[in-house]
């Protein structure tokens, strides 16, 4: 039997992120990993046409094994949905590698996920401009345009910064607490595909 490699991650303390479900569009592993994708059940499925080196899942990438990484919200919480959603799809994943049957497997009802295409290049991410204090109302999931609002950051000076969606996109992930130094992650988009 062929290795295959699943990734559970989430957006750690620091992040808010739509659970998600990602994977690889390139090279003979993604005749695996694309209906592995599907059948995990996650909300949202996340096509990558390609990966930058130095993640998990590019080792994965260069070594032929078909691989997924799981997403969960992040935000310091491990919510009820997330951990449904990874229990669930293990589950799914063992059946689907018929590996072994389990009670818990099955996709949700009906089953309809938010499909995003992109490279999933976190650091070719909107990241803050300076330091400071970055808020928003924001959640993941939200459609945005360019030029549309997506928080403002206060400098350490007290000077308002409004942060400007720079593409059209779904919110992938967004920062969750607020405190920012120049350069850091704030922002991460992704179309629809």
């Amino acid at each position: 039997m062929q290795t295959r490699t699943i990734f559970l991650h989430s957006a750690g303390r620091n992040y808010r992120m739509l659970t998600l479900c990602g994977y690889i569009t390139e090279g003979d592993q993604a005749r695996v990993a694309a209906p592995a994708a599907e059948s995990f059940g996650a909300p949202v499925i996340w096509a990558h046409p390609s990966v930058s080196p130095g993640r998990t899942i590019s080792s994965s990438l260069q070594a032929g094994i078909p691989s997924l990484y799981i997403e969960g919200y992040g935000g310091g919480q491990a919510r009820t949905e997330d951990v449904d959603c990874y229990t669930r799809g293990l589950a799914n994943l063992l059946s689907f590698l018929e590996i072994a049957r389990l009670p818990q497997a099955e996709l949700p009802t009906p089953y309809e996920p938010l499909r995003l295409q992109g490279s999933g290049d976190v650091d070719v991410a909107m990241k803050a401009p300076r330091g400071g204090l970055f808020y928003t109302s924001l959640e993941p999931g939200a459609q945005v345009r360019e030029g549309d609002l997506l928080g403002v950051l206060r400098s350490v000076e007290g000077e308002l910064e409004e942060i400007r969606s720079l593409e059209d996109g779904v919110l992938v992930m967004i920062r969750s607490t607020p405190r920012v130094f120049s350069g850091e992650l704030i922002v991460v988009l992704s179309p629809e595909g």
